[in-house]
């Protein structure tokens, strides 16, 4: 939903319009009453899409995390004159064609999907990784960033760092020194672990924190510009 400054609806989209329903959550997740609001109508509901992050494109469509699909979703939002409709998916059996050629590789229940401040073409990802848990529970989470060719519909991972498995949460950020800011927000031991890897993927940097993390992100100082 898009408003004005003065709360008009000026724009929305729905994705019962425009995702397939045929196509259950790829774990076939469920809503229970514990973590939803309260449901009328049976003790638990799908949890089909479970959409996590909502970024503005550099061409004015929106980029959609959805985390239960495996797919970022680009939809034509076109700066208010579009139509909604889902202009391409990234992920397994999406509309890409992936670079190392390995469907292993694609992010799964992922959060925090974002394009790199500045460019054009590369989208941060931090991969929660629980499809892939689900068959091999040795796994890792894993901070991603791909390159992309809209036209000729490729993805080339250009980033894949590992770090330990986080089953939710989780956050991306691109710093100024050209490190990447990634968060694995929820360990199976209810703590949180952020980590600061150089562009080969190395961690050059950990925190970890008893509790869970929903997001993260590094500031330069609490009290504005630093000179």
């Amino acid at each position: 939903i898009v408003f004005d400054q003065n709360l008009n609806v000026v724009w929305t989209c729905n994705a019962f319009d425009h995702l397939d329903l045929k196509r259950l959550a790829t774990l076939d997740d469920r809503c229970n009453p514990q973590a939803c609001p309260p449901l009328d109508l049976d003790t638990a509901a799908k949890d089909w899409t479970h959409s996590n992050a909502l970024q503005q494109t550099p061409d004015g469509h929106f980029l959609l995390s959805v985390r239960d699909q495996d797919w970022a979703v680009k939809i034509n939002y076109g700066n208010g004159e579009g139509d909604g409709k889902v202009i391409w998916r990234l992920g397994k059996d999406g509309d890409f064609r992936l670079t190392p050629a390995d469907a292993s590789l694609w992010f799964t229940h992922q959060h925090d999907t974002r394009y790199e401040p500045g460019s054009e073409n590369r989208i941060m990802v931090l991969d929660n990784g629980n499809t892939r848990h689900e068959i091999d529970p040795n796994v890792q989470t894993r901070g991603q960033v791909y390159e992309l060719d809209e036209q000729n519909r490729t993805a080339r991972l250009v980033l894949n760092a590992g770090m330990p498995y986080s089953l939710a949460l989780g956050s991306t950020q691109k710093l100024p020194n050209g490190n990447y800011w990634f968060v694995a927000g929820y360990l199976p031991d209810g703590s949180g672990n952020s980590v600061e890897v150089d562009a080969s993927g190395k961690t050059v940097f950990a925190l970890k924190t008893k509790a869970p993390v929903y997001r993260s992100y590094r500031l330069p100082s609490l009290y504005g510009k630093v000179e």
